[in-house]
Protein backbone atom coordinates (compact mmCIF):
# COMPACT_ATOMS: atom_id res chain seq x y z
CA UNK A 1 0.00 0.00 0.00
CA UNK A 2 1.82 3.30 -1.09
CA UNK A 3 2.10 6.25 1.40
CA UNK A 4 0.15 9.53 0.60
CA UNK A 5 2.11 11.79 -0.42
CA UNK A 6 3.87 14.96 1.97
CA UNK A 7 2.73 18.47 1.87
CA UNK A 8 5.99 19.99 0.67
CA UNK A 9 7.02 23.43 2.62
CA UNK A 10 5.99 22.22 6.12
CA UNK A 11 3.29 24.02 7.78
CA UNK A 12 2.73 26.79 10.29
CA UNK A 13 0.70 26.74 13.59
CA UNK A 14 -2.02 29.84 14.10
CA UNK A 15 -3.71 30.04 17.04
CA UNK A 16 -7.15 30.48 17.14
CA UNK A 17 -6.78 33.55 19.33
CA UNK A 18 -5.34 35.27 16.84
CA UNK A 19 -8.99 35.95 15.23
CA UNK A 20 -9.76 38.47 18.58
CA UNK A 21 -6.49 39.34 18.92
CA UNK A 22 -6.24 41.14 15.34
CA UNK A 23 -10.25 41.39 14.87
CA UNK A 24 -11.26 45.02 13.81
CA UNK A 25 -7.49 45.55 12.53
CA UNK A 26 -6.83 46.43 8.83
CA UNK A 27 -6.88 43.25 6.46
CA UNK A 28 -3.45 43.89 4.82
CA UNK A 29 -1.93 43.75 8.27
CA UNK A 30 -3.37 40.27 8.49
CA UNK A 31 -2.50 39.45 5.21
CA UNK A 32 1.49 40.46 5.54
CA UNK A 33 1.49 38.82 9.22
CA UNK A 34 0.14 35.28 7.75
CA UNK A 35 3.09 36.14 5.21
CA UNK A 36 5.90 36.81 7.29
CA UNK A 37 4.77 33.22 9.04
CA UNK A 38 5.25 31.39 6.31
CA UNK A 39 8.06 32.91 4.96
CA UNK A 40 10.13 33.32 8.42
CA UNK A 41 13.07 30.95 9.28
CA UNK A 42 11.70 28.07 11.18
CA UNK A 43 15.27 26.70 12.18
CA UNK A 44 18.55 28.05 12.56
CA UNK A 45 20.79 26.72 10.18
CA UNK A 46 23.93 28.19 7.97
CA UNK A 47 20.92 28.29 4.75
CA UNK A 48 19.55 30.29 6.27
CA UNK A 49 22.35 33.33 6.00
CA UNK A 50 22.60 33.84 9.82
CA UNK A 51 19.37 34.11 10.46
CA UNK A 52 17.50 32.37 13.83
CA UNK A 53 14.55 30.73 14.68
CA UNK A 54 11.21 33.27 13.72
CA UNK A 55 13.27 35.92 11.01
CA UNK A 56 13.38 36.71 7.59
CA UNK A 57 14.59 39.48 5.65
CA UNK A 58 12.11 41.01 3.24
CA UNK A 59 11.53 43.94 0.91
CA UNK A 60 9.01 46.26 0.26
CA UNK A 61 8.76 45.22 -3.18
CA UNK A 62 8.05 41.74 -2.56
CA UNK A 63 5.61 42.66 -0.40
CA UNK A 64 3.40 44.78 -2.61
CA UNK A 65 3.92 41.60 -5.44
CA UNK A 66 2.76 39.50 -3.09
CA UNK A 67 -0.53 41.31 -1.66
CA UNK A 68 -1.52 42.25 -5.26
CA UNK A 69 -4.45 41.14 -6.97
CA UNK A 70 -6.51 41.11 -10.01
CA UNK A 71 -9.59 43.17 -10.88
CA UNK A 72 -11.23 42.53 -13.86
CA UNK A 73 -7.68 43.19 -16.43
CA UNK A 74 -5.70 45.47 -14.16
CA UNK A 75 -3.83 44.02 -11.15
CA UNK A 76 -3.91 46.13 -8.02
CA UNK A 77 -1.55 45.91 -5.26
CA UNK A 78 -0.89 48.29 -2.45
CA UNK A 79 1.62 51.22 -2.38
CA UNK A 80 4.82 50.98 -0.54
CA UNK A 81 3.42 53.91 1.93
CA UNK A 82 0.73 51.39 2.69
CA UNK A 83 3.05 48.52 3.06
CA UNK A 84 5.47 50.79 5.34
CA UNK A 85 2.57 51.50 7.91
CA UNK A 86 0.95 47.98 7.85
CA UNK A 87 4.32 47.37 9.43
CA UNK A 88 4.53 49.89 12.05
CA UNK A 89 1.81 48.45 12.95
CA UNK A 90 2.41 44.94 13.51
CA UNK A 91 5.98 46.62 15.21
CA UNK A 92 3.71 48.99 17.40
CA UNK A 93 1.36 46.21 18.29
CA UNK A 94 4.56 44.50 19.42
CA UNK A 95 3.70 41.46 16.83
CA UNK A 96 7.31 41.90 15.05
CA UNK A 97 10.96 43.75 15.50
CA UNK A 98 11.65 45.78 12.19
CA UNK A 99 15.16 46.66 11.63
CA UNK A 100 16.63 47.57 8.16
CA UNK A 101 19.92 46.07 6.45
CA UNK A 102 21.35 46.63 3.20
CA UNK A 103 19.89 43.67 1.74
CA UNK A 104 16.21 45.12 2.85
CA UNK A 105 14.25 44.47 6.23
CA UNK A 106 14.91 42.44 8.74
CA UNK A 107 11.82 40.68 10.49
CA UNK A 108 11.54 38.70 13.84
CA UNK A 109 8.75 37.47 14.51
CA UNK A 110 7.82 37.94 18.44
CA UNK A 111 6.99 35.56 20.21
CA UNK A 112 7.76 32.70 16.86
CA UNK A 113 9.29 29.87 19.36
CA UNK A 114 5.96 29.81 21.43
CA UNK A 115 3.44 29.92 18.90
CA UNK A 116 4.98 27.12 16.75
CA UNK A 117 5.47 25.21 19.75
CA UNK A 118 2.47 22.04 19.88
CA UNK A 119 3.09 21.58 23.60
CA UNK A 120 1.73 25.29 24.17
CA UNK A 121 -1.51 24.15 22.92
CA UNK A 122 -4.71 23.09 24.83
CA UNK A 123 -6.43 19.65 23.82
CA UNK A 124 -9.32 19.31 22.29
CA UNK A 125 -10.85 18.75 25.91
CA UNK A 126 -9.68 21.61 27.54
CA UNK A 127 -6.61 20.30 28.76
CA UNK A 128 -2.97 21.00 28.54
CA UNK A 129 -0.91 19.13 26.48
CA UNK A 130 1.99 17.33 28.63
CA UNK A 131 5.24 17.50 27.50
CA UNK A 132 8.65 18.55 28.02
CA UNK A 133 7.63 22.24 27.70
CA UNK A 134 5.04 22.10 30.06
CA UNK A 135 5.03 24.57 32.85
CA UNK A 136 7.08 26.89 30.93
CA UNK A 137 6.10 30.66 30.28
CA UNK A 138 5.59 32.53 27.30
CA UNK A 139 8.26 34.78 28.73
CA UNK A 140 11.00 31.66 28.00
CA UNK A 141 9.87 31.93 24.14
CA UNK A 142 10.14 36.08 23.95
CA UNK A 143 12.61 37.03 21.48
CA UNK A 144 14.42 40.37 21.02
CA UNK A 145 12.25 42.17 19.01
CA UNK A 146 12.84 45.70 19.72
CA UNK A 147 17.26 45.24 19.25
CA UNK A 148 18.10 48.07 17.16
CA UNK A 149 14.92 50.15 16.88
CA UNK A 150 16.43 53.18 16.33
CA UNK A 151 17.28 51.54 12.67
CA UNK A 152 13.44 50.30 12.19
CA UNK A 153 11.18 51.94 9.36
CA UNK A 154 8.99 54.86 10.07
CA UNK A 155 7.72 57.50 7.64
CA UNK A 156 8.69 60.93 7.79
CA UNK A 157 11.62 60.01 10.79
CA UNK A 158 8.78 60.31 13.28
CA UNK A 159 9.47 58.48 16.58
CA UNK A 160 9.92 54.84 16.01
CA UNK A 161 7.69 52.74 17.72
CA UNK A 162 10.14 50.95 20.17
CA UNK A 163 9.13 49.78 23.94
CA UNK A 164 10.64 49.13 27.10
CA UNK A 165 11.24 45.68 28.50
CA UNK A 166 8.38 46.33 30.89
CA UNK A 167 6.33 46.67 28.37
CA UNK A 168 7.86 43.63 26.79
CA UNK A 169 6.98 41.74 29.44
CA UNK A 170 3.81 42.57 31.52
CA UNK A 171 4.40 40.29 33.94
CA UNK A 172 1.39 41.37 35.62
CA UNK A 173 -0.69 41.18 32.60
CA UNK A 174 -2.71 38.03 31.40
CA UNK A 175 -1.63 36.58 27.98
CA UNK A 176 -5.35 37.63 27.03
CA UNK A 177 -4.92 41.13 28.48
CA UNK A 178 -1.48 41.75 26.55
CA UNK A 179 -3.31 40.08 22.88
CA UNK A 180 -6.21 42.42 23.44
CA UNK A 181 -4.09 45.28 24.34
CA UNK A 182 -2.00 44.92 21.35
CA UNK A 183 -4.87 44.61 18.95
CA UNK A 184 -6.49 47.59 20.76
CA UNK A 185 -3.67 49.77 19.88
CA UNK A 186 -3.42 48.39 16.50
CA UNK A 187 -6.96 49.49 16.04
CA UNK A 188 -6.52 52.79 17.67
CA UNK A 189 -3.41 53.84 15.61
CA UNK A 190 -5.62 52.36 12.17
CA UNK A 191 -8.48 55.01 12.95
CA UNK A 192 -5.91 58.00 13.64
CA UNK A 193 -4.52 57.71 9.72
CA UNK A 194 -7.83 56.73 8.63
CA UNK A 195 -9.18 60.54 10.71
CA UNK A 196 -6.07 61.96 9.08
CA UNK A 197 -6.63 61.01 5.38
CA UNK A 198 -9.99 61.76 5.62
CA UNK A 199 -9.43 65.49 7.08
CA UNK A 200 -6.66 65.88 4.00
Amino acid sequence: MNAEPKIKGGYIIFPREFIDTFAGTPLLDRVLLTYLYCKASHKASPSSNGLIRGQLVITIDELQQVTSYRFGYRRVSPGATQIRKSLQRLHGGRTVGLQKTTRGLLVTICNYSFYQDPQNYESPHGSLTEGPTEGKNRAHYIQECNKNDKNVINNSNKASFSFSSSQQQRPSMSFDQQDRLRAQHALEQAKKEFLADEQK
